[in-house]
């Protein structure tokens, strides 16, 4: 199924998942790899004053989340896609609940139909 699905980048939807997930995972439990006070507040805080000037914060699309787990190119779609609504089910909030729905939109706007209902 996901090996059907065209994306713009490096990576298949898989990796996406699984980027996402770690993503949601780490913005709740802590990243796996913290710059030191000095970073912070040096080159961290130009860097973030640069974004927020220019309005988004961007990276790499292909880069992983520096300290986490490496992404491989054969990621189980279903799999990949539940890990990132886990941490969301988690948590019982009204932000979690948001991020559930973009999720679903997400995949829901690039994936074909049949392939929508064997995932969600």
């Amino acid at each position: 199924m996901s090996e059907n699905i065209a994306t713009t980048g490096e990576w298949n939807l898989g990796q996406i998942l699984i980027h996402c997930a770690q993503s949601v995972e780490y913005s709740m439990s802590g990243f796996p790899e913290h710059k030191s006070d000095l970073f912070k507040s040096t080159a961290g805080r130009l860097g973030f004053t640069a974004f927020s000037a220019k309005g988004e914060m961007s990276h790499g699309l292909s880069e992983g989340i520096p300290g986490a787990r490496s992404i491989a190119k054969n990621e189980n779609t279903i799999e990949a896609y539940q890990a990132v609504e886990k941490p969301l089910l988690v948590r019982k909030s009204p932000t979690a609940n948001i991020l559930r729905l973009e999720v679903k939109i997400f995949i829901f706007l690039i994936i074909s139909n049949d392939d929508l209902c064997s995932i969600l």
